[in-house]
This record gives C-alpha cells, structure tokens and sequence, in this order.
C-alpha cells in the first residue's frame, strides 16, 4: 500500500517532462501554466492518503516505519517523512495558482534583462545559462522540479542520497530566482548558489566521516542508510568525532537553512525570487534543510548517549543567537520581501531553540512551528505578489513606492494584516499556541536551571521587538494615500479566494493540531530516540 501512495506522491511529475519536452509546441499555454497546480494538488492528495496510512499502521503498532525500493533507491517512509512531504505538498499547491496570474503579468512587462558586458569567464557561463533557463517553459519545468526535489529529500534513507537531493534542491532553484534576469536578480541566484553550494560541502563531509566511523560489519550500501545507523551506532564510542560529524552537518545544512551568519543569501534569494517562487524558498526548502539535521540529531544522540544533552546546548546556543539577530535585522528599514526573510532567520532560530529544549512537548510545538511559519510565509509572499503586480500594472515597480494598500486594495490589507498578526504570533493563531507551549517549557526547565531564565528574557525580548518592526513595516505598506488608482481585476480576486481559504487553516490550527496530532505525537518518537526527558 505504501508504495501505491508513494507513487502517486512522486508519478504526477513526470507529466511537466511529457508536456514540456516533445509536446511544448502542441499544448496550449494557459493549460501549461496551471500544470503545476494539478501535478501539486494530485501529489498533495497521494500525501494526505500515505499520512492517514502511516498514521493508522502506528496506531495498529505496526513498524514505526516502512522500507519501499522505488526506482532502484531506498526509501525511507516513517511519520516524519509523511510530514514533510504533506508541509512541502501543501506551500507548493498555494503556490502554483499564483504561477499563471504572475506569468501574465510578467509577459507584459518591459524587459530588464542584463546587457552589460562582464570580464569574469565564470560569470559569462552562468549568465548565458541562465538566460536559456529564464523562459516561461523553463520556469514551469524547473518549479516542478524544485517541488519534486524536495518530496524527494524526506524519502531517502540513504544518507549520501539525502545530501544529493539537497543540493539538487539548490540547483534547480538557483535559475527561478535570477528568473528576472536584471542584475539584482542575477546577484541573488549568483550569491544563492554558491553559499549554499560551498556551505553544503560541509555537509557532504559529515556524510563521509560518519559512514567512515560505522561498524566494519555495516560497511557498503547498507551502512548509508539512516535507519541502518540509528539502530547499530554503538553507543558512547569515539564521542569527539560524533561530535565533530554533527558540527559539521550543522554548517552544511545550516547554510541552507539559514542561520544567523549563514543566512547572507536569504534576504536577496526571497527579495528577488517571483512570489511563487519565494513562498518554496522560505516555506519549505529552509525546512528541507532542517530535515537532514534532525536525522542527524537522532543519530547522535544515539552514538553520544548522553540524552541530547551535546545537540541540545549546541542547537539552544544557535537558535537564541539566530532569533535575536533576527529582531536586530527586522528593525532596520527595507523592502517588504527582505522583511520577511529576515523573518524566516526568527523561526528558524525559535524552531532551533525549541528543538534545543529537548523535551516532547518542545519538539512537538517546532514540528508544528514549522507547518504554521510554512503556511503563513506563503500567505504573506503570495498575498503581497498580488499587490505588487497591481501596482505594476499602474506604473509603480519600485517596492518603497507601494503605499495605501489598505485604501486601493481592501482584501490585500485584510490578508496581509491578518498574515503579519498570526507571523508575530496574536492568539488564536497557531504560532501563538507553538510559541506558547515553547516558552512553557522554557520556563518549566527554568526552574531547575536558572541559566535558562537568561535565554528566556532574550527569547521574549526578541519576539516583541520583532513584533514592532512589523507593525512598522506592515504601517507604512497599508497605510498612507496610494499613488496610484487600483482597478478590480477578477482573476485577483479568484486568487484572494484562495488566499482566504489558506487563511482560515491557519486560523484553525490556533485553536487545535488536529487532524495531524497522531502525525505529530509519532515524529516526536522518532526525534526523541536517545533524548528528551
């Protein structure tokens, strides 16, 4: 049965290859243009059916997961795995609706494209291919494969896999956000994809020396994979270069993830990205990244034994540091989209701390963190691609000059300041009831280690000065007078529709987990093999 879902997860991408390739010419182009929306919904479908599946083998206490061979590759199908491939499923089907509205309008923009003459070979070469990748057919092949390669990275349990897809990840995305081809978009893919290329190396290294530190009888294939090691690392040997190898997973992985001093590439790849495009980057491939480093915190904890108490202070220190850097940045004035960047360096950092904690309850409220920050990046970045697009159409194309939204585009005000209230965090939406239970738990540890009372005035401190520089932000983009006069659009408002359903979930998840509670409850079994207390 696992395998039937799975196949339906992954199958429907290869429909963009059947249209794009030896059909681009016969298929009409607004059918192309929603293709991702179907292939995303008909995955998303598949994924829901392999979570329910997951869901009822563990509550039959069947194996806590399920070994399929698809396509010659191990895959790895635990609650976990079902968890983030339905958070990538459903960032990625909001997203693509938005494709064909942003693909109109950017058909009738005057051309930017880079024409100046550059002396660096190296940066000739990118340039030229990036030129043949920023066409329409090939920002729909390549989002699909940008979506594709994240469902795929929760699947593999082989380690050097896993690592693969990451950088794949890195690859197909780099040309859809240079997708403008004007040099502020030219220097975002540049920057993007070789930080995250050079900081995944790192990463690459991790893999290496933990497959050389396994036992001789695990040596080969077998010995890659991540189920294979967490139930055969023997415990408490050579503990500094277990230490070393989670170190280093933690630079590779969190270059992509974007911790504070990692994260130079965030603010111009989600600046300069289309919309769609910025709702993957911030939604689920910082997740993506994650990910790996919780496969790698199981194993360490495992190999230390030492109940998480290594990865715990390493991730508190990381995820306190990246929160109040986050608040310091959000301050500063800048453009909307570099605004929210800096907001996804904040939930990186409390997902990190909240992990840190090392308790159940902490990392059930970041698994769930995840899902709500996921949902609501895509709301804000969607919601203000739409209003940047009307503006444009009316001759405002700088961001600074987007003022009065709230008088020209009532509906694009009420999502974007509903948006900005659940991303600080107001109740009931469902970040408070993450944040809630985090601090909860900070607290209660508190009382047995005062030290924590530091991180915990930090962590609030943080949190409500990032709530004002939003409010700053989301003040002077709403209101004020606008300079130009918006005119009603139906294919807007259809869009908004879809915003206000994606809203009405992420009211929803303030008030319960639920449906997702035992998909949840599972993968903070796995996460707390050889932690939590």
């Amino acid at each position: 049965m696992t395998g039937i879902l799975l196949l339906g997860v992954i199958l429907p991408f290869a429909i963009p290859i059947l249209i794009y390739l030896p059909l681009r010419h016969k298929t009409p182009l607004l059918a192309k243009r929603w293709l991702p929306s179907f292939v995303a919904g008909l995955s998303l479908a598949f994924s829901i059916a392999l979570a329910i599946d997951v869901t009822h083998n563990a509550t039959n206490n069947e194996p806590e997961f399920s070994k399929t061979v698809l396509f010659f590759v191990d895959i790895h199908v635990d609650a976990l795995s079902a968890y983030f491939l339905l958070l990538v499923n459903t960032v990625a089907f909001f997203a693509a609706l938005h494709i064909p509205s942003f693909l109109e309008a950017d058909s009738e923009r005057p051309s930017t494209r880079v024409s100046e003459p550059t002396q660096n070979w190296f940066h000739q070469i990118v340039r030229w291919l990036n030129q043949k990748l920023s066409t329409e057919p090939a920002f729909l092949l390549l989002f699909s494969s940008f979506h594709v390669s994240m469902l795929l990275v929760p699947l593999m349990d082989n380690l050097a896999l896993l690592w693969l897809f990451i950088e794949i990840t890195t690859i197909v995305s780099a040309p859809l956000v240079g997708y403008r081809q004007d040099v502020k978009a030219e220097e975002a893919a540049f920057k993007y994809i070789i930080l995250s290329s050079t900081g995944i190396l790192f990463a690459f290294l991790a893999t290496i020396f933990l497959i050389g530190n396994v036992p001789p009888e695990l040596a080969g294939l077998e010995g890659l994979n991540w189920s294979t090691l967490r139930d055969n690392l023997p415990p408490k040997s050579n503990i500094p270069f277990v230490e070393f190898i989670f170190l280093l997973a933690l630079l590779g992985y969190g270059t992509k993830a974007g911790f504070f001093l990692l994260h130079t590439w965030l603010p111009d790849a989600h600046g300069q990205a289309p919309s769609p495009v910025s709702a993957l980057l911030s939604g689920v491939l910082l997740k993506s990244a994650l990910y790996a480093i919780l496969r790698f915190y199981v194993i360490t904890n495992l190999a230390l034994g030492d109940q998480g108490a290594f990865t715990s202070s390493i991730l508190l220190a990381v995820g306190l540091v990246s929160l109040v850097a986050a608040a310091l940045f959000i301050l500063k004035e800048n453009r909307f989209k570099r605004v929210m960047a800096y907001h996804s360096l904040e939930y990186i950092g409390i997902i990190t701390f909240a992990i840190g904690l090392g308790t159940s309850l902490s990392i059930y409220s970041a698994l769930f963190l995840m899902l709500a920050h996921a949902l609501i990046k895509a709301l804000m970045f969607l919601g203000y691609g739409l209003v940047k697009r009307a503006y444009a159409q009316n001759g405002i194309h700088e961001a600074a000059d987007i003022t009065g939204v709230f008088q020209q585009m009532p509906a694009a005000s009420l999502v974007l300041s509903l948006g900005g209230l659940a991303l600080v965090g107001v109740p009931p939406f469902g970040v408070f009831l993450s944040k809630f239970m985090i601090l909860w738990t900070a607290i209660h540890i508190a009382q047995a280690k005062p030290l924590y009372s530091v991180a915990i005035g930090l962590f609030l401190l943080s949190i409500a000065l990032i709530f004002a520089g939003l409010v700053n932000h989301l003040g002077k983009l709403l209101l004020g007078k606008s300079p130009v006069v918006i005119q009603a659009d139906k294919q807007r408002r259809l869009l908004f529709v879809t915003l206000f359903i994606l809203l009405a979930i992420i009211f929803g998840l303030g008030f319960s987990t639920w449906p997702i509670t035992p998909l949840l409850t599972n993968s903070v079994e796995i996460l707390c093999r050889g932690a939590c207390s």
